[in-house]
């Protein structure tokens, strides 16, 4: 029988961004979550500044059966 779970796989980026937050949070002597909290903020300020490129929709289609 087939294991159906989902199993997911950083991308490469968010390796490398896991990899930054370790080496700042050391040099910075945070804790791990304090860390986490800073990264938080300084995505959510990023995605602010960003919020002008917005993902297109796409369109929307419909299906009619015809007999």
């Amino acid at each position: 029988m087939k294991n159906n779970k989902s199993v997911y796989v950083p991308f490469r980026a968010e390796k490398q961004l896991i990899d930054d937050l370790d080496l700042v949070r050391a040099s910075l002597g945070m804790n791990r979550s304090a860390a986490i909290r800073e990264a938080i903020d300084m995505y959510l300020r990023f995605m602010r500044a960003v919020d002008i490129y917005e993902i297109p929709k796409l369109p929307q289609t419909t299906t009619t059966e015809e007999n």
